[in-house]
């Protein structure tokens, strides 16, 4: 069977209908919309993993250090009961 230069709508094979053409024309166009969605969820994924490296590079905006930054010089009183909840359970 020689191709023609006919658009894929018009062709049909040997013994088919014209349907087939136009059903290969459908398929053809429901998979470019498929492949166009799975492009754009491929986009999404790695939009989110660039900023989550991004995020992860800039860290929290609190000190690495800040452990040893806070003044522990006047700690709080200690609010707890004399006996803790541990030694009752023992």
């Amino acid at each position: 069977m020689a191709l023609s230069h006919r658009p894929a709508i018009y062709r049909s094979g040997i013994g088919g209908t014209s349907d087939d053409g136009f059903l290969r024309w459908a398929g053809n166009i429901g998979l470019g919309v498929l492949n166009g969605v799975a492009k754009f969820v491929v986009f999404l994924v790695l939009l989110f993993v660039v900023v989550l490296v991004i995020g992860l590079v800039q860290g929290d905006g609190l000190p690495r250090n800040m452990v040893l930054a806070l003044d522990l010089r006047d700690s709080l009183q200690d609010s707890s009961t004399s006996i803790s909840a541990s030694a009752v359970r023992r």
